[in-house]
């Protein structure tokens, strides 16, 4: 989660996938998805569902480190 938060505040697009990641319980897991694609903006799709060509585009496409609209 932390490391989720310092990626979205320095405008990193973020993937997530539901599937790769753990919680100490299954609702933290739930909470921690949820705040990830609803405030973060997250890509939580599954591991075994991600498209990775469309993700190698998305990281083309995000801007330079420090850059802001």
């Amino acid at each position: 989660m932390f490391t989720a938060n310092h990626a979205y505040l320095r405008d990193f697009k973020l993937c997530v996938p539901q599937d790769a990641v753990a919680s100490n319980t299954e609702a933290e897991n739930l909470a921690a998805l949820d705040v990830m694609a609803r405030i973060l903006k997250a890509d939580t799709t599954p591991a075994t569902d991600l498209d990775i060509p469309r993700l190698a585009r998305r990281s083309e496409e995000a801007p330079e480190f420090g850059a802001r609209d």
